[in-house]
Order: structure tokens, then C-alpha cells, then sequence
């Protein structure tokens, strides 16, 4: 590959980065979703394991099976993803997939207002995009097994004002570490002055 197609391509991936707000944060609910999984499906294994023994025992091999396919058929973690689609600006959600993934839409028209033509961030744009992202990621990690248990193209939408509250008090927080950390990290010289 020529060197010029090779910079075009780095400017790809640094424009399409510019989509990607809170990305760290997103990998970390990741992880925090698949640890707490492993938790609960170990504990749900043990019991499901205890119980095929009693059955073994009783020498009900029709319950046996039973269990066996059951264990078999524990959901695997969830994943997140974050979409861009139209949407109104002020809105945004989590929806769970058929195959019990976590998405969260948000408007493409805010990852598009986060950036000037020249692909500079717009600070304003960037802070909200920030405060979307927070606020849905609020919904995943606080209100995880309502999402989990819903059906339908609305997910988050359909959860109460309580847990709108919860999400609000999540992402002024998550927030607030944010910028604090990059105030830390700037007057240490690792970034230059920016959007923190």
C-alpha cells in the first residue's frame, strides 16, 4: 500500500474516532457486564450441577437431560454496542438484540455536530454527544436485568422516571471523574489544554 493511502486511512480511523465518545468507558461496562455474569451463571452452574446429581441419584434420567440442556442453554454475556441512526437530538437508548446484546442508538445528527468541517471537535457538540453516552451507559450498568427482561424496539425508553433519575445522577458523575482525571492528566503534561 503507497504511502498516501495509508494516511488516508490513519485520517479515517482519527475522523470516525471522533464518533466514539466515552469509548474507555464503554469497554469498562463491557467488562463490568461480563464479571458480573460470571457471577451470577456460576452460581446458577453450582446449583443446576447439585441438582442433576440429586436427579442422577434418583436415577431420573429425563430430569438429567433436562438439566444438562438447560445448563447447556445459559445465555452467554451480553456485549454493548453504540449505533448512530436517526433519531431525534434529544433523545437516545438501549435496546436488547435477539441474541441479548446491548445497543445503544444514539443521534447521528449529534456525531455530526461534534465535529467542525475540518474534523476539529466542536466542544459543544462533543459535550453533549459525552452527556448521551453517559446517560445511556447509566441505564446499562444500573438498570441491566429491566433491559435484559424487556422486549421490543423501545428498551430504555420503556423504564421509569426513577430510573431516568439514576442515569442523570450516573453520568453527572461519570462525568465529572472524567474531567477531573483529564485536569490531572493536562497539568501533568500529558494533554494539551482541549476539551476536557
Amino acid at each position: 500500500m503507497d504511502k498516501a493511502r495509508i494516511k488516508e486511512r490513519a485520517e479515517e480511523v482519527n475522523s470516525r474516532s471522533l464518533d466514539f465518545q466515552l469509548s474507555h468507558a464503554v469497554a469498562a461496562c463491557n467488562v463490568m457486564i461480563i464479571e458480573d455474569f460470571k457471577v451470577r451463571s456460576q452460581s446458577e452452574r453450582e446449583d443446576l450441577k447439585q441438582k442433576i446429581l440429586v436427579a442422577s441419584q434418583r436415577k431420573d434420567e429425563s430430569e438429567v437431560q433436562r438439566l444438562r440442556e438447560h445448563i447447556g442453554g445459559l445465555k452467554k454475556p451480553s456485549r454493548i454496542y453504540v449505533e448512530y441512526c436517526n433519531i431525534p437530538e434529544d433523545s437516545g437508548r438501549v435496546v436488547k438484540t435477539e441474541d441479548n446484546h446491548l445497543v445503544i442508538s444514539l443521534p447521528l445528527a449529534l456525531a455530526e455536530k461534534s465535529r467542525d468541517e475540518a474534523i476539529v471537535y466542536n466542544e459543544k457538540g462533543v459535550q453533549e454527544l459525552r452527556r448521551r453516552t453517559a446517560h445511556e451507559l447509566g441505564h446499562v450498568i444500573l438498570h441491566f436485568d429491566k433491559l435484559m427482561n424487556q422486549t421490543g424496539l423501545r428498551g430504555s425508553l420503556d423504564l421509569g422516571p426513577d430510573e431516568d433519575i439514576e442515569a442523570n445522577i450516573f453520568t453527572e458523575t461519570l462525568l465529572e471523574l472524567r474531567r477531573n482525571r483529564n485536569a490531572t492528566l493536562a497539568s501533568q503534561g500529558f494533554y494539551s489544554k482541549g476539551i476536557l
